[in-house]
């Protein structure tokens, strides 16, 4: 029997057969959708164009296999079948090791534990940045994979956090879509200080009018005020901002050893701004003066 008449019989006669490679490819397609789409993560729209890819890959495997397999007895029993699966003990421990290890890396994100968590956002922040050029889905990535670690006090590999955060500001500069990663970015950063000090409640200083810097705040601090703080004409000096939304709308600032620990920033897009942010992913004290308006 030539190749295309096997082929034609698989996909129209022998039922059997061809119920099996369908099953089987199934199974296996789903598996690389769930690990994928679950444990690692990844883009939806891009797991579901490469599941198709495997499962076109499949049918044709099957199907070649079938054309070129060696003729066997075409009629087995179904209790035969059981009884030589479980006769290969190979065979069914191989299956049942890899359904194990599927389900717990499919689940194991969803376990409540630091290290666990850390290293399933490592693995998705390294996989971000390793991209040639940052596209929008490496930037959504990266802001999800911050705003996670400061929601849940995640420490992640600093290592990967530095390399994400210079590719960050690099791309800010050109692409102002890539601003809103920065600042998640940022936000992470000051979860991750140490105790700064012994602060107080304090409430927001309302931002003075006019040109340059026109009030000066020292030897302040502020934590959990019901507002939002801007920097904006204020020159600060040994402050501590603790759990307050920072504001800077790109005017002119001086910031002397300004510690910041659990903050969100709210920072305009602005070469100042830029220029605030790169001070603000590398160190926990902030030493800056702006002059507002950068070119």
């Amino acid at each position: 029997m030539s190749y295309l008449n096997r082929a034609i019989n698989l996909w129209y006669s022998d039922v059997e057969r061809r119920r099996r490679f369908q099953v089987l490819t199934i199974l296996i397609a789903f598996a690389y959708g769930v690990l994928n789409s679950l444990a690692l993560d990844r883009p939806e729209k891009q797991v579901t164009w490469e599941t198709l890819g495997v499962i076109l890959f499949l049918t044709v495997a099957f199907t070649a296999y079938y054309c070129v397999r060696t003729e066997a007895p075409m009629v087995r029993t179904e209790f035969v079948r059981l009884r030589e699966m479980f006769e290969n003990r190979r065979v069914l421990e191989v299956g049942l090791v890899s359904v194990i290890l599927l389900a717990i890396a499919s689940f194991v994100v969803y376990v409540p534990n630091e290290r666990v968590q850390a290293a399933s956002l490592d693995l998705r922040l390294g996989r971000a940045i390793a991209t040639r050029s940052l596209d929008a889905v490496s930037i959504n990535s990266l802001a999800k994979v911050f705003n996670t670690a400061a929601a849940y006090q995640v420490s992640l590999n600093p290592r990967l956090v530095n390399a994400a955060g210079n590719r960050l500001l690099d791309e800010s500069r050109e692409n102002p879509n890539a601003w809103p990663a920065a600042l998640a970015l940022m936000s992470y950063r000051t979860t991750s200080n140490k105790e700064l000090a012994a602060v107080s409640p304090s409430n927001c200083i309302e931002v003075p009018s006019g040109s340059g810097v026109t009030l000066y705040v020292s030897d302040s601090a502020f934590n959990g005020v019901h507002c939002a703080q801007a920097l904006d004409h204020i020159a600060w000096t040994n402050v501590v901002f603790e759990n307050v939304t920072v504001v800077y709308h790109g005017g002119s600032t001086v910031l002397t050893n300004v510690q910041f620990k659990n903050c969100q920033f709210n920072l305009d897009y602005s070469p100042a701004s830029l220029e605030l942010a790169k001070l603000l992913t590398a160190s926990n004290s902030v030493t800056i003066s702006l002059p507002g308006n950068l070119r």
